[in-house]
């Protein structure tokens, strides 16, 4: 356990900003697909294209 506190210099607070301003994004939701409509869709597809299943897909908002 640490009795006194520690506190970060001026350099490292400023590259602590910087590291954060780098891994910002700007948000829109059209960057990501919706998993539930994009298995929605291949099971139609599949319908529709008389396949016995729907194509694979990876779903990007889970962790891996």
């Amino acid at each position: 356990m640490i009795s006194t506190p520690l506190a970060a210099n001026g350099e490292q607070i400023d590259a602590a900003k910087e590291l954060l301003k780098k891994l910002q994004f700007t948000y829109t939701s059209e960057s990501f697909e919706n998993p539930v409509l994009q298995k929605h869709w291949r099971n139609i597809e599949a319908l529709a294209l008389d396949r016995d299943a729907p194509e694979e897909m990876t779903d990007y908002t889970r962790r891996a």
